[in-house]
């Protein structure tokens, strides 16, 4: 087959549209492609788009599935092979057959599991027990509002359990926030404690416990020869003969038998690392017998190294007396506090009308148990791929289960899974790579879709495919454990087109110092003058930097900021600062503090001291010198402060407080949102940003002005919680086409890049902190937070700590899988006391140092110090400032200060409106009301017709008018459930903005313009206006008419999503696109 993969064949029986597959596809090996070519195939025989739902777990993975199939389709079809050429000519062919509309691949499921789960139960808000609640994405005060209501109810018969947990509520209550948070993971556990009695928990609890220690001598049995196990017998024999009052009487299926020899051959009684040598204190003495016996020791020492390493973990396994600590009322009582936990939780969303991610998910798959999705979808749901199913926890597996629960045995439906379980790197979000296997093994349901396996690696050159099988192949299991989250590794084969290509694997190893701060300096410029000798000497555009933890990158961003960026190449980084740390952020959030808060000196100073007014120092103090006991309004307008102030601070100061007083008492009577923004560009915010860039960080702080809003005020605290994990992405030079890019190994899983290299390797990594609860094998424990008194939960933490050590193999895969033809792995590592260089057992660097030891490479590069030298000290390096300048103060000052009386409504039109614009206003006026609070129209319409009917007799309107005005307005509010596309209207979507006022600078004035909808559907920001026809007419022609109109309103967004116009007509309950 010439030109065509080795697994050629293997792919094309994945893309059989008449069977179902699980694929295990790895690194590099084409899963987007896989799947694009499968839907192809089924457009080829499918009857309608819709039967189709294609399921992602972000919604990066969605869009670049949808937008490869749109490629495929014709928009870029030179890029495209003639296989799938032909597939999508056949596809395009059966659309038009059976009239499909020609943008039907916009409106196909393509979508992240989440949105699916949203969609499910905005379609059946009775029957899913949501009743139109909206998902938040900050649930926050539900979560700690249902912690304090289960604490409070807490009476005597919690004492024990109160007891237990040392009679700290205030750290109980953060840890039931916490729990909230991921209550999918335990809350069928303790459902199931709650159904059964203080005997049954306590005897699956020792089952467990005896399981678990048989699980151990199993696979100890199993990791040594027969003759190795009598040799270990002989010799704990012998050692324990040296003294008369001790006999050893254990064997080998006794777990006491490799406890006894775990602390013979180990440090630290069992727990620590081999021994270097054996002695009188062992038990071995000086003669013929114990040399024997020493020599075979050290031989098995030799032989299984690391099985001998994994002795130490036998040093967790609990012993009996430490389960019955939880017992008999501490583990029922902590089943019932957490059930209470989340009956709260329900009960407050469903008062506020919310939920988050967690609650939607369950109330979707509960809708499904209870119905087919295609009578929820209105639609026969005929095939389910789902990609990246590695990636997948226990919640969102039941709700794939109750998707398919009809497709086993229908020839007419299929099922495709593809994924890697060698890039499973979510165990953060739960995420169980064991899932994955078990859909291989036994797959979901009654379906059993057949097991494939892709080998090819299109990615990455031949030199690095066969680092990684034949080196780092090492780091993974001999077999499959996944109870330990362990899975063997599975070879793949370079594209013969990646045999000449690149260098390969590099290994830099630095000496380090004591201190850590000079560590990350010395390895920041290391890697530096690393990127700079690569842009000189080679001839790659992409060079990618990644890491586990952003903090690993921003040292040595901040020496790309000081220094040269290399010529011809940008700076790309993807989330990596905090949106916090930009200082045009921090300016707008001084300003928006000070306006609701006359008192809030701090934020006065700052925003005095912002580029808009640009006081200096010298003039602040005037100002704020002896001045404790007022606010700072006072302050600014006291004579004897100004008569103090420079001449060039007093015109700033002036200038500063007529925009202020001209709108001041506008606050609270618009937007939040406009009002800040109105004084914002005022005060020419947008001119004296330093970078243009930074307007998506002031958009982006606007935007969730309008999340934390109240009627009145701003909730400061919400908004502190929006936006304290919000990170930025940049990008320098916007002419360069050449990139070096920034990012975590997360963000960069399913991207490639030419040359990757990942610093920090010898760094620690953080383990995740303690829960209140840990679970295993569906086996409740409780944290007791005693140091030195260890029990079941202390146990079962172990495994979960052995779990994760295994999941960073697979993220150091995932990232050296991303390169494309070199990797350089770079990690420092400081001296032990005895001047020996290991590395840190809880860095990355601990999985690659018997690879990189193995080759002899474990050779370190000598540091420059450079702490000394002071390198972001205020003498080296000062940020730049920008001021206004004093002499355009004047000329940039607004003059359209009747741009509030617009926004207010002091230019509508007068009462004397004709029929159809007030028709229209009212229409609109109730899309909101129904749309932003999810009312029930039907409820409207028998409730509201008279009192409607009633304000256009209050008009003077003729009668027959009014009878044509009624039946319109109830024509248009019954599309919102009576049609497809008004049923899409109703529902609440991401980023959901109904009639927000923007301020826009039109022909050299400000002008407010107000879409009626904006939204983000898909990964696309959908910007929709209404239009109210009376009569019969061509939507097409009647679309073309707004389309300057709705240019102007696309204006208005960022080009962080695609952007979609369109126009909703009321009473046809019709969207057309433009």
């Amino acid at each position: 087959m010439e030109n065509k993969p080795s697994d050629y064949q293997v792919r094309e029986r994945a893309t059989n549209p008449l069977q179902s597959f699980v694929v295990n596809a790895p690194a590099g090996s084409g899963k987007t492609t896989l799947l694009v070519t499968r839907i192809l195939k089924l457009l080829t025989i499918i009857e309608k788009p819709s039967e189709i739902i294609a399921i992602t777990f972000t919604k990066k993975a969605a869009a670049q599935m949808r937008r490869k199939l749109i490629d495929v389709m014709g928009k870029n079809e030179n890029k495209i092979n003639d296989e799938v050429r032909t597939l999508a000519l056949k596809a395009k062919e059966n659309a038009i057959n059976r009239g499909w509309e020609a943008n039907f691949i916009e409106s196909m499921d393509i979508i992240t599991i989440d949105s699916l789960a949203s969609k499910i139960i905005r379609k059946a808000p009775i029957l899913s027990s949501s009743f139109f609640a909206n998902i938040t994405e900050d649930p926050s005060e539900q979560y700690e509002e249902a912690a304090k209501r289960t604490i409070l109810e807490m009476n005597e018969n919690d004492m024990e359990l109160i007891t237990f947990l040392n009679y700290d509520t205030k750290k109980i209550k953060s840890y039931l926030i916490e729990l909230l948070k991921k209550r999918d993971q335990w809350i069928d556990v303790v459902k199931d404690y709650k159904a059964s009695s203080c005997k049954e928990i306590e005897k699956k609890t020792y089952d467990y416990y005896q399981n678990e220690v048989k699980e151990y001598v199993d696979s100890f049995s199993e990791a040594f020869s027969i003759d190795e196990i009598k040799d270990i017998e002989n010799i704990l024999i012998y050692i324990h003969n040296a003294s008369p009052k001790i006999q050893f009487l254990y064997k080998p299926d006794d777990i006491n038998f490799w406890i006894a020899f775990g602390k013979l051959v180990l440090t630290n009684d069992g727990a620590g690392s081999i021994r270097k040598s054996f002695d009188k204190r062992m038990g071995f003495s000086a003669d013929e017998e114990s040399e024997i016996h020493k020599a075979k020791l050290k031989k098995i020492i030799e032989n299984k190294t690391n099985e001998i390493n994994n002795l130490s973990s036998i040093y967790n396994v609990i012993y009996a007396k430490k389960i019955g600590d939880i017992f008999p009322s501490v583990i029922t009582a902590a089943a019932d506090l957490l059930s209470n936990l989340d009956t709260h939780l329900s009960k407050i969303f469903l008062i506020t009308k919310t939920m988050d991610f967690t609650q939607a998910l369950r109330y979707a798959t509960l809708t499904l148990q209870q119905t087919s999705v295609a009578e929820i979808m209105d639609n026969q749901i005929s095939h389910i791929l789902v990609d990246e199913y590695q990636d997948t926890n226990e919640a969102q597996v039941k709700f794939i289960k109750s998707l398919t629960d009809n497709f086993s045995g229908n020839p007419k439906k299929s099922f495709f899974v593809v994924g890697d379980p060698m890039q499973s790197i979510y165990r953060f979000r739960k995420a169980e790579v064991r899932l994955f296997k078990e859909m291989q093994t036994n797959g979901v349901g009654d379906l059993r879709p057949i097991s494939l396996e892709l080998t090819v690696n299109f990615r990455s050159s031949k030199r690095i495919c066969h680092w990684l099988n034949t080196e780092y192949r090492k780091t993974f299991g001999l077999k499959d454990d996944v109870d330990k989250g362990l899975i063997k590794y599975n070879p793949c084969k370079s594209d013969p087109k990646n045999d000449d290509i690149g260098t390969g694997i590099h290994f830099h190893m630095l000496k380090g110092f004591r201190k850590a701060s000079a560590n990350k300096a010395n390895e920041a410029t290391y890697v530096y003058d690393l990127i700079v000798n690569i842009c000189k000497d080679s001839k790659l555009s992409q060079i990618a930097v990644l890491a586990r933890n952003r903090s690993h990158l921003r040292e040595i961003l901040s020496i790309f900021h000081r220094k040269q960026i290399p010529n011809g190449f940008k700076l790309v980084t993807t989330e990596i600062d905090n949106l916090q740390d930009k200082q045009s952020f921090q300016d707008i959030l001084s300003l928006t503090k000070a306006l609701y808060d006359l008192s809030d000196k701090i934020s006065w100073i700052a925003t005095l001291r912002a580029p808009w007014c640009g006081l200096t120092l010298k003039d602040l103090c005037v100002l704020f010198e002896d001045c404790s006991d007022m606010s700072s309004w006072e302050i600014i307008n006291r004579q004897e402060s100004l008569s103090n102030l420079s001449a060039d601070g007093l015109v700033r100061l002036n200038f500063f407080k007529k925009v202020v007083e001209r709108n001041i008492q506008n606050r609270g009577r618009i937007a939040h949102r406009f009002f800040i923004e109105s004084i914002w560009r005022q005060l020419n915010g947008e001119e004296l940003l330093l970078d243009p860039n930074d307007i998506v960080y002031i958009d982006t702080f606007l935007d969730n002005i309008d999340k934390a809003s109240t009627p009145l005020s701003i909730d400061f605290k919400l908004l502190e919680r929006l936006i304290e994990n919000i990170h930025t992405s940049s990008q320098s030079n916007d002419k360069a086409s050449k990139e070096i890019l920034f990012m975590t190994i997360h963000k960069a899983k399913g991207m490639e890049f030419e040359s990757v290299i990942i610093p920090g390797l010898g760094q620690p990594l953080k383990n995740d902190g303690q829960s209140l609860i840990a679970i295993d094998k569906d086996i409740l424990s409780i944290n007791n937070f005693k140091v030195d008194d260890s029990n079941l939960y202390d146990y079962q933490q172990s495994k979960e700590t052995l779990r994760l050590k295994n999941e960073r193999v697979r993220l150091l895969y995932v990232g050296i899988s991303r390169s494309i033809e070199d990797c350089h792995l770079i990690g420092t590592v400081k001296p032990n006391k005895d001047g020996e260089y290991n590395a840190r057992s809880d860095s990355l660097l601990k999985i690659l140092e018997p690879i990189i030891k193995d080759c002899n490479q474990w050779k370190f590069i000598d540091s420059k110090r450079v702490e000394d030298e002071k390198s972001v000290s205020y003498e080296s390096y000062q940020p730049k400032l920008r001021r206004i300048k004093t002499d355009s103060l004047k000329a940039n000052e607004i003059t359209d200060t009747h741009i509030f009386d617009k926004i207010l409504g002091k230019e509508l039109k007068p009462d004397h409106d004709n029929i159809y614009t007030y028709t229209g206003t009212i229409i609109h006026q109730y899309f909101k009301l129904i749309i932003k609070k999810q009312l029930d129209i039907n409820y409207i319409l028998s409730n509201k017709l008279d009192y409607i009917q009633a304000l256009f007799i209050k008009k003077d309107y003729k009668k027959e008018e009014i009878t044509m005005a009624l039946d319109v307005i109830k024509k248009s509010l019954l599309s919102l459930c009576n049609t497809e596309d008004g049923q899409w209207i109703y529902a609440v979507h991401e980023d959901d903005q109904i009639e927000l006022q923007h301020l826009i600078r039109l022909g050299g004035t400000l002008e407010v313009r107000v879409p009626d909808r904006s939204f983000i559907n898909d990964n696309t920001r959908w910007v929709i206006d209404y239009k109210i026809l009376f009569s019969d007419k061509d939507l097409i022609t009647e679309v073309k008419k707004h389309t300057g109109q709705m240019s102007v309103y696309e204006s208005l967004y960022d080009n962080k999503y695609p952007i979609k116009k369109a126009i909703y007509f009321a009473p046809k309950g019709k969207l057309i696109t433009l």
